[in-house]
């Protein structure tokens, strides 16, 4: 009798342990197709979770490997959603990407059974912020498109406008923010900035250089700096972030007078401790606007040399930054081929000083690309994936440059 008794005392604490092992490992994702994991979720009367990511995404890793196994989260979802995650370069995640217009990574997905979105995060989540954002996708009036209805339908009060605000930057629509936010802070009294409200408004939206709101902000940076929920580096961002739309758009626009002149005269309003990297920014992004390209190499290895005095992975990584930019950003296009070969001499060097510098190879395979040596382009692409698939990584992108060139 006893015997049974321990027998089945055993087997309870078995299935309890199981119980706990089985949730306390994470979010349990479907090993199936998208269309068998939204029929689930429709049986379950479930929102579909449908993490969306690629192979050379960070952060899609960091939470693979940090967030989705914490046990809260996995409590929280298995709970509640039916969850699938994806390779959105591979196989049905292709169209999916398409269909659900997926640009940036990670995307996290929450579908209804109709398979529309009700919402959407994008960008790295942390395990509290991840199941914050499961609340409101399991709440209609926080879902983005109740949000919607209700700026359409007029509402403006300003704890509301600063829900939708966040709502969006969840959402990474940029263009909305700006659009609307820039024009609720031309409706917001001074009084309402120095508020937690106000100042999140301010943040997402950012705010435009010589405004009344932006000396508002500069001459009362005490006040801002007091509001304990936002951290304090957002000042910095938000004043540097006007300055640098300003001057950029005199840059692209402006003689190298102008430039000067405009540069000079935000200093006088505010110069920070990043001054010099945002001067050589706009000098570069003038010289660019006006095809001086060789003024703009000599821009930035000047400043990566300065660099390397201090820190010489950085000062190095900018040189080899510099160079892809030319092999690969389309404004560059009509770069003479002479500045080509000097930025294929400098990447080169650092290839021969650290044969392990993967992004050189990268970088050199663009230039003798864009240069059109389909041999040392070759040469380089397939070292680089050699080299990187040492190290269990692979990446479609790669490949798809690989092709471009063979058919070179």
């Amino acid at each position: 009798m006893k015997l049974k008794s321990d027998t089945i005392s055993m087997v309870v604490a078995l299935f309890i342990f199981g119980w706990i092992t089985a949730n306390a490992q994470g979010i349990k994702f479907e090993k199936s197709t998208f269309s068998e994991a939204l029929t689930k979720a429709a049986q379950e009367n479930k929102l579909l979770f449908f993490d969306c990511y690629t192979t050379w995404c960070g952060p899609c890793k960091k939470m693979s490997a940090e967030v989705f196994p914490l046990e809260e989260v996995g409590r929280y979802f298995n709970e509640n959603f039916v969850s699938l995650k994806m390779d959105m370069e591979k196989g049905e995640g292709v169209a999916l990407a398409e269909q659900y217009n997926i640009t940036a990574y990670p995307t996290m997905l929450f579908i209804n059974a109709q398979a529309e979105i009700v919402h959407k995060i994008v960008a790295f989540q942390n395990g509290a912020e991840l199941i914050e954002q499961a609340k409101i996708a399991l709440d209609p009036s926080r879902q983005i498109r109740s949000l919607e209805k209700r700026y359409a339908d007029g509402e403006r009060e300003i704890s509301f406008m600063a829900q939708y605000i966040k709502a969006l930057g969840v959402e990474n629509n940029r263009e909305r923010i700006r659009e609307v936010g820039t024009a609720f802070i031309a409706t917001m009294q001074p009084d309402q900035f120095a508020t937690e409200e106000g100042y999140t408004i301010i943040a997402y939206t950012g705010l435009k250089y010589k405004s009344d709101p932006f000396f508002y902000f500069l001459n009362n940076k005490d006040k801002f700096l007091a509001i304990e929920s936002m951290p304090k580096e957002y000042y910095t961002y938000i004043i540097e972030g006007a300055i640098n739309d300003y001057i950029n758009e005199i840059a692209s626009t402006g003689t190298f007078g102008e430039l000067k002149e405009a540069i000079e005269g935000c200093k006088k309003d505010y110069a920070g401790e990043n001054q010099e990297f945002y001067e050589n920014s706009w000098t570069g992004n003038y010289h660019i606007a006006n095809k001086e390209f060789e003024k703009w190499w000599e821009l930035q290895i000047a400043a990566a040399e300065n660099l390397k005095r201090s820190d010489k992975k950085q000062g190095t990584y900018s040189i080899i930054q510099a160079a892809y930019e030319l092999g690969q950003r389309e404004h560059f296009a009509d770069a003479d081929k002479n500045l080509l070969y000097k930025a294929v001499e400098a990447v080169e060097q650092i290839k021969s000083e650290n044969s392990e510098n993967l992004p050189a190879y990268y970088c050199l395979t663009y230039l003798y690309k864009r240069i059109g040596n389909k041999e040392k382009a070759m040469k380089n692409i397939d070292d680089y994936i050699m080299k990187k698939g040492a190290k269990g990584e692979e990446d479609k992108r790669v490949a798809a440059l690989k092709a471009e060139i063979e058919s070179m």
